[in-house]
């Protein structure tokens, strides 16, 4: 393509004032209605139309002029060339086989060491999260706030699922407040399961007795004392199961024994034990 200003007879210094002075002498010496039938001269006054409506735009002039600066090339520059290395490696780069193999051991225990310590730091994060939520349910009980201190406790089960203590907590807080045994079940059930403890069996029987399950009642308590022998409440409760399935009649060894080792263990309800005993055992 022709340089613009070279059709209007300019130097790229031109300024606008010479644009259209320039302009308006070759537009008049160039019309096509001053060249009837000269097709030369129509092509000439197109070029000229169009290089000063470029020249005469400043941005346009501006993008003009620097890509009339940007060197365009013909061909591509030449592709370099370069000679084969010696046995087809480069010595600077060149990595040996047992190199490679001991980078990628290297790469694989750098991960499952980045792995490990995201599942720990987690672990511990849940740990903790758990404990404090818990530390705020026991406060809100000791405040009477029941429904705060049933949804903290949730969040700590929630963040740590084997916190045995939360779910013992949340197990107490309905059976003892709501009197909901069927729904503290739910934790006893979880906690016999996985920890097994003699309070975990005792609480189970707890609830199934005041759910009206007394033979279920009677093997948990029996369970219990196979793992504490020393707890008085363990016999008395598992002598309410025995009453709870059949009055004994009186004198009946297994169910006042029970009760004697009630009240020499200690017991919490002296009273209901002795009750038992003057209307059921000599």
């Amino acid at each position: 393509m022709p340089n613009l200003y070279e059709i209007l007879g300019l130097t790229p210094q031109a300024t606008d004032a010479e644009l259209k002075l320039a302009y308006k002498r070759l537009a008049m010496q160039y019309h096509p209605d001053r060249n009837p039938n000269n097709p030369q001269s129509e092509e000439i006054f197109k070029q000229i139309n169009e290089a000063y409506h470029i020249l005469i735009n400043p941005d346009m002039r501006y993008s003009y002029d620097f890509y009339q600066k940007v060197p365009v090339f013909s061909t591509p520059p030449p592709t370099p060339k370069y000679e084969p290395y010696t046995n087809s490696y480069d010595p600077a780069n060149f990595i040996s086989e047992n190199q490679r193999k001991k980078i990628t051991k290297y790469t694989i225990y750098a991960v499952v060491v980045v792995v490990f310590l995201a599942v720990i730091s987690g672990y511990l994060m849940n740990k903790y999260t758990s404990k404090v939520h818990l530390e705020k349910a026991k406060e809100c009980l000791e405040a009477k706030k029941v429904p705060e201190a049933v949804r903290f406790v949730g969040m700590a089960i929630e963040c740590d699922g084997y916190n045995y203590e939360a779910r013992d907590f949340k197990g107490k807080i309905y059976t003892n407040v709501y009197s909901n045994h069927f729904k503290a079940l739910e934790e006893y059930e979880f906690l016999v399961k996985n920890r097994g403890g003699a309070d975990d069996y005792f609480s189970r029987g707890y609830c199934y007795l005041k759910s009206y399950q007394p033979e279920m009642a009677e093997a948990d308590f029996l369970e219990a004392i196979s793992k504490n022998e020393k707890k008085g409440d363990y016999y008395h409760h598992l002598s309410l199961a025995q009453l709870a399935q059949k009055n004994p009649p009186k004198n009946n060894l297994d169910f006042c024994n029970n009760l004697k080792k009630a009240l020499k263990l200690g017991v919490k309800d002296t009273s209901d034990v002795k009750n038992l005993q003057r209307n059921h055992c000599f």
